[in-house]
């Protein structure tokens, strides 16, 4: 679950996504990640695992000052998993090259001062 008290997203992170532009159709992006999740797109035959089984869930915030989308991970320190789920999502959700997604771990989300891990 999508949850900081979940003890599966200890050691985790999340990709995040911010919508500064109203060009960005967020409900047609939640749309791909929920069929994503739903249709286990984020894993393929040729992955040693399944990354899907890394996702513990996405959630999406709307407010005044911009929405942001999530998507939530059990793993944050295997960098070919991460980035790859990363990749993954960017091009189930057909998001433009100038449009980036940043990753940030768990235990240092929220503070304001973190930079992103990775980014997209």
């Amino acid at each position: 679950r999508p949850m900081w008290e979940d003890p599966a997203n200890a050691n985790g992170g999340r990709w995040l996504l911010t919508f500064g532009s109203p060009d960005m159709k967020l409900d047609d992006l939640w749309q791909e990640t929920l069929l994503g999740m739903i249709g286990d797109c984020f894993s393929q035959d040729s992955d040693p695992q399944p990354l899907s089984r890394f996702i513990t869930g996405c959630v999406v915030s709307i407010r005044v000052r911009g929405h942001k989308m999530g998507l939530w991970l059990s793993e944050a320190q295997n960098a070919n998993i991460v980035r790859e789920i990363g990749r993954r999502w960017k091009s189930m959700m057909n998001l433009p090259s100038n449009i980036r997604i940043q990753f940030e771990t768990h235990n240092e989300s929220g503070s304001g001062q973190q930079k992103p891990m990775y980014e997209e």
